[in-house]
């Protein structure tokens, strides 16, 4: 599977040079052939902005959208180089006099981050940064940092949408195409999205906050609606239990008698009374000579 997004700028960094990108400058015309070197990273730059396109095989043609079309990044052979007789130099040719050396294998180290094999030299070379204007190969493939290598998408230049890197002028004379590339499907476009839509990963956390002290602040406000609620109907519990016990009191057997008995008055002592029946026919006249009291008179 492709890892690389053939409508998408790459940024080529390496982890010796901080702040540094690979540039691929414009050749010269016909057969030209210009030096590949690391520069301070300048978002308007054109020399930085990669494109990493498909050929088969696990190959890969790289040019930049300052070379547009013509040119290719690739090697120079030990005859034309400068560098030692083990290296071989770096440079973007232009296609018309190019061979095998433009086209790159890119695999992945176990410990993180890319080399580059060159075809024409062989899987036994390596591309390496020895310093910012120095871009060599060499035989030495010991997984270090000079020859690791990464590709950032460079999402602040968008998608390249631009039919003229659609395809491509293979050395033998053919080209090769990508379907669709002036105007991408989803899956060519893959996840990544242009600086319009794209979210950065700082946002996203701003606004999961947000969300989360939103969802805070509303539950906060539930439960205090929850406990003056509670508050409420306790306190109309306590008026009506206050009123219940106030009508029982009004409504309650007093505890004394309205009227007392009547007591003797002084020097009297307890009056005893005798009941007695008397007969249904006595004479009004006897009984009230026999019911009043001795000191009355008659």
């Amino acid at each position: 599977m492709n890892p690389f997004n053939p409508n998408q700028w790459y940024q080529i960094t390496s982890p010796r040079f901080q702040n540094r990108s690979m540039v691929g400058p414009r050749t010269n015309g016909l057969g030209g052939k210009t030096p590949v070197f690391f520069k301070l990273t300048e978002n308007t730059s054109d020399g930085i902005l990669w494109q990493l396109f498909p050929t088969g095989n696990e190959t890969y043609i790289l040019r930049t959208k300052a070379s547009r079309t013509n040119a290719y990044l690739a090697v120079q052979s030990n005859a034309e180089s400068s560098a030692t007789p083990q290296e071989s130099e770096v440079i973007m040719r232009d296609v018309n006099g190019a061979s095998n050396e433009v086209f790159w294998k890119i695999n992945r180290f176990k410990n993180g981050g890319y080399n580059f094999e060159n075809v024409a030299n062989g899987t036994g070379w390596h591309l390496q940064a020895k310093d910012f204007e120095n871009l060599t190969m060499t035989n030495d493939i010991a997984e270090r940092d000079i020859q690791k290598f990464q590709f950032t998408p460079f999402t602040n230049a968008g998608f390249i949408n631009d039919s003229a890197f659609s395809s491509l002028k293979l050395p033998s004379g053919s080209t090769a195409t990508v379907p669709g590339l002036s105007n991408p499907t989803p899956s060519q476009s893959g996840s990544l999205q242009s600086p319009s839509t794209a979210i950065s990963s700082r946002t996203k956390i701003a606004i999961g906050v947000a969300v989360g002290l939103g969802i805070l602040v509303i539950v906060a406000l539930l439960l205090g609606i929850v406990f003056l609620l509670r508050r409420r109907r306790s306190k109309q519990t306590m008026y009506v239990k206050s009123a219940k016990g106030l009508s029982s009191e009004l409504h309650a057997t007093p505890q004394y008698p309205a009227t007392s008995p009547v007591q003797a008055g002084p020097g009297m002592g307890p009056q005893k009374y005798t009941m007695r029946e008397l007969p249904a026919d006595l004479p009004i006249q006897e009984l009230d000579s026999k019911e009043r009291r001795p000191d009355q008179k008659s």
